[in-house]
């Protein structure tokens, strides 16, 4: 794509973080007017996104709440380094039951239950995320 286009193309994705999925959080404030003290609840893998939703949510002073299956939560090295005060700031939770994750959030939110370079888990996710997914219950 980069190579046919007049502007810059970035992605910046990788493993960890994916920085330039932000858009929502944004149209949130445009809906709902100042970020801090937004109830956002996150339901999925524990993967790049769910890392740059939370550096995003400290920022901002989001409450994020993450409701993710044990064995695919977050980075655990990930959290201690966000400074104390922004921790405070966003009062991150985390839980592994979607449903009350979701209990008196604003926005919920959520990503692909098999990201790029995890395709032969698909099946395997697929069985596993089911109580994950964001339907209107």
């Amino acid at each position: 794509m980069a190579a046919n286009a007049d502007i810059p193309v970035i992605n910046a994705l990788s493993d960890k973080f994916i920085p330039v999925r932000r858009s929502p959080i944004f149209h949130s404030r445009g809906k709902f007017g100042a970020l801090r003290g937004f109830k956002l609840a996150y339901v999925g893998d524990g993967n790049n996104v769910c890392n740059s939703l939370i550096y995003l949510a400290a920022r901002l002073g989001v409450h994020l709440r993450i409701a993710t299956p044990p064995d695919y939560a977050r980075l655990p090295k990930l959290w201690p380094t966000v400074s104390a005060s922004l921790a405070k700031r966003s009062q991150d939770r985390v839980d592994d039951r979607s449903a009350r994750s979701c209990r008196g959030a604003q926005g919920v939110y959520t990503d692909s239950w098999t990201s790029m370079g995890f395709e032969e888990e698909g099946e395997v996710r697929n069985a596993i995320f089911q109580p994950y997914q964001v339907n209107a219950s």
